[in-house]
Formats: structure tokens, C-alpha cells, sequence
């Protein structure tokens, strides 16, 4: 008989996810860290612009950061390399830290598992939705490779840069946005040409 739970119609029940050995060793558990991976889609394919990795601390089953209440460390990533460059327990003054808080294992220079498979994995999912120009994927990495868990529409953008310690609206990010304008300016001028500039002329 199926399980009835109102009003959501019944539950679902899933395997859990655990972390990558090479995750658990770090954290000294097996709970989910996810990676943050933000993503512009410009005229020429998504470009992954910032990541950052969301660690779990002491018996904590969820990554959560919540501005430090929870315990957890958020951790900047190297988006080319996917090795860890900074890291903080706390938003603000004093809270970048080198270790982490369980183990003692250093977080900055630890390199993320598969990280290549996760990054080669967002760029792929993140052109089914061309019309969302900034999209928030959150990846776990897993033992069986990296897994999709969610897309954020909205990102609280404060976060990024309390990691890193600088604005996101760098040189990079510029030039994407150009390109994006670029972009939008030559798709208004192909649909005021007309429909067989933009789709091609009827067969």
C-alpha cells in the first residue's frame, strides 16, 4: 500500500549519497561536501566563473554554512587546478582558517577528486538551460564520481566573496558579461531582420 504523507501525495525514499574516500579522510566522516560551481551561459557555451566547496565539520550530516552557525568550513577552489586556495570557518576578520577543524588536515592545497569530471559534467548540464544566464549547480563527489544535486537559480553572492576575500566582478567576469551583451545585441538584430535570419529560410 503506498505511503500517503499530505499534502505532498507520499515520500520518497533514496540511497544516500556519502563522500569520496579522499573527501572522508579530509573531513574524518562520510557525509556530503558539496562544491558550488557557478556558471555564466554566454553566447559561446557556459564559463565557469567561480567554485567553492562547502565541508562538513565534526558529526555534522549536512554541508550547510548558514554564515558560520553550523560548524562548517566553506573553501575556495581553483576552478582550473580544483585545488583548494583558501578557506574560512566564519564570515569576517579571523575567520580564514588552514586546517580543518576535526582532523587537523590541511584544507588549502588539497586537491578535489574527479574534480576534471565534475567541471567537464556542469558544462554540460548548464546548456539545457540557455535562457538562465547565471546558474548555481551543487555537486557532490561521491565515490561512484561527481553527482548532480541541485541548480540554484539564486546565490547569495556575499558567500563567494567572503571566501576569497575579493569582489566577484573581476576582469573575467567582464568579459563574459560582454559577451553576453554581445551576444543579445546580435540575436535583436537577426530578429529585426526578420524569422529567416534567426531560423534560416523555410524548406
Amino acid at each position: 500500500m503506498p505511503f500517503s504523507f499530505a499534502p505532498f501525495s507520499g515520500m520518497l525514499f533514496q540511497k544516500p549519497l556519502t563522500a569520496h574516500a579522499a573527501i572522508a579522510e579530509l573531513t574524518g566522516a562520510t557525509a556530503v561536501s558539496c562544491v558550488r560551481v557557478i556558471v555564466f551561459v554566454a553566447p559561446a557555451g557556459p564559463v565557469i566563473h567561480t567554485a567553492f566547496w562547502k565541508v562538513t565539520v565534526g558529526s555534522n550530516m549536512l554541508d550547510n554554512f548558514s554564515h558560520g552557525m553550523f560548524g562548517n568550513c566553506l573553501a575556495e577552489v581553483d576552478v582550473q587546478a580544483g585545488v583548494v586556495v583558501r578557506a574560512i570557518r566564519k564570515m569576517g576578520p579571523g575567520g580564514e582558517v588552514e586546517r580543518h577543524p576535526t582532523t587537523g588536515k590541511p584544507l588549502v592545497g588539497f586537491t578535489l577528486p574527479d574534480w576534471d569530471r565534475a567541471v567537464a559534467l556542469v558544462r554540460s548540464v548548464s546548456r539545457h538551460f540557455p535562457g538562465l544566464r547565471l546558474q548555481n549547480w551543487d555537486v557532490a563527489l561521491c565515490p561512484e564520481g561527481p553527482v548532480l544535486l541541485e541548480l540554484n537559480t539564486e546565490s547569495e553572492l556575499a558567500v563567494p566573496q567572503a571566501i576569497s576575500g575579493r569582489g566577484l566582478m573581476d576582469a573575467h567576469l567582464r568579459e563574459i558579461l560582454a559577451e553576453i551583451r554581445r551576444g543579445d545585441e546580435s540575436l535583436r538584430r537577426d530578429l529585426r531582420a526578420g524569422p529567416e535570419k534567426v531560423l534560416g529560410p523555410a524548406a
